[in-house]
């Protein structure tokens, strides 16, 4: 009877663990494909400066970046100012200076992000629109992050 006091312990630890591990075991494998996805994000720092990010580590990245800066599509149905540049990296940033010449009024913008290519040997396709106000000194701040795709 010792030796089964003695071993009592250890049963309730073994079934305490694979009745709380079991589910969240479940649970991590269901989620994994929603957690490995790659996702762009962005930043724009002072009154010229855009930054692209995926929010994971990538091994390659052959493809297009492309900045989009623009007024409400409904007002003003050409974009402000937009830019594309052909990248092969294995960096997850990509920094742009836009040229002396950008200079947006005072007011909300729409910053449209995108990465269209080969990201890790699959064809991609990734990107943000956010809200952006420049205030009267011209410094950009994101205001609201409209959508992820």
């Amino acid at each position: 009877m010792s030796k089964l006091r003695s071993f009592l312990p250890f049963m309730l630890a073994f079934a305490l663990f694979f009745t709380f591990s079991a589910p969240a075991l479940a649970e991590k494998n269901h989620e994994k494909g929603k957690k490995d996805a790659f996702l762009l994000d962005g930043v724009v720092k002072g009154k010229r400066t855009f930054q692209l990010n995926f929010t994971k580590k990538i091994k390659n990245a052959k493809g297009q970046y492309i900045i989009v800066f623009r007024k409400d599509p409904k007002v003003a149905p050409n974009p402000f100012y937009q830019h594309a540049s052909k990248v092969n990296t294995t960096s997850k940033d990509y920094k742009h200076i836009a040229p002396k010449s950008f200079n947006p009024s005072p007011g909300v913008y729409e910053f449209i992000g995108e990465y269209q290519g080969i990201l890790n040997g699959k064809k991609s396709l990734k990107g943000f629109v956010f809200k952006v106000k420049v205030d009267k000194n011209l410094k950009m701040k994101i205001i609201e992050r409209t959508k992820y795709y």
